[in-house]
């Protein structure tokens, strides 16, 4: 998951606000089978492209196949439309990426009005809330793409499981690494993809990616996306990194401080 704008957004305060309250919602399909590219109907000259054979059966999608690569950008162009419409007419801060609505307010109470009036919006789209994986009541404390992020303190967080998960990746890898043992190219940009997310809780975590990217562009150029590839001691220093700092989980404050010096000049304004 690429976070750059998530990130930038942090650095300028514009994502969260102090004593801010937030809920989350997830679209579903209609059809229940947990993709939302199905919400997009596909023209029907064009659904014979979008067939397949299942015990002797042909069956036709009528809406994009969760498996086409242009599915997920053609469905967030479709539905950025409709989030622009919904701000303009209620007035709401609403963040999406992807399938994932995050709306923000100051207030509990309209917040939770506002997002009942987003919802039946959505709903007249033929677009259906996810209630397994929705925050129903507005809190100060939520869980959003991954992070656990507080508004009354203005930090943000991995959870518990996921950094588990992550760290035992990370020593596995090590471990391989001291072995000798070559890996599947994929298997290293997926790790690398996993370490990406974590940007946004790291200031610095770009400065110890460099070396995984050169490494996974070198990879592809010898031996493409099929081959394996051996990874270097000299890797081990970043990724030692990364699993110390994502043991001690030290949370990341967004929020802006006040300026403690001020420097003046006795520089003419008008020229000499």
């Amino acid at each position: 998951m690429q976070c750059t704008r998530i990130s930038h957004s942090l650095d300028r305060g514009q994502m969260i606000r102090h004593n801010g309250f937030a809920g989350s919602r997830q679209i579903r399909d209609n059809l229940g089978s947990g993709g939302t590219n199905l919400h997009i109907r596909v023209e029907p000259e064009l659904s014979r492209y979008f067939g397949f054979r299942f015990r002797n059966s042909d069956y036709l999608c009528r809406g994009f196949p969760f498996g086409y690569n242009q599915s997920p950008p053609i469905f967030y162009r479709i539905m950025r439309i409709a989030i622009n419409s919904i701000r303009e007419k209620q007035n709401i801060r609403i963040i999406m990426y992807m399938d994932d609505l995050f709306l923000i307010g100051k207030n509990k109470q309209k917040l939770e009005q506002d997002t009942f009036q987003a919802v039946e919006m959505l709903k007249k789209l033929n677009l259906r809330i996810s209630g397994s994986n929705c925050q129903v009541n507005s809190k100060t404390s939520f869980q959003f793409l991954g992070w656990i992020w507080e508004t009354q303190n203005l930090t943000v967080r991995i959870p518990a499981k996921r950094r588990k998960g992550i760290q035992k990746k990370i020593s596995c890898w090590i471990r391989w690494m001291q072995c000798r043992r070559s890996l599947p190219i994929r298997e290293i940009a997926a790790l690398q993809g996993d370490l990406n997310s974590k940007q946004v809780q790291k200031e610095d975590a770009s400065l110890h990616l460099q070396s995984m990217n050169s490494m996974i562009i070198q990879a592809i150029k010898m031996k493409r996306w099929e081959g394996k590839y051996y990874l270097t001691r000299k890797k081990k220093r970043d990724l030692t990194w990364w699993k110390q700092k994502i043991k001690l989980n030290e949370v990341r404050c967004f929020k802006k401080g006040t300026p403690r010096l001020c420097i003046t000049t006795d520089m003419c304004e008008t020229g000499w």
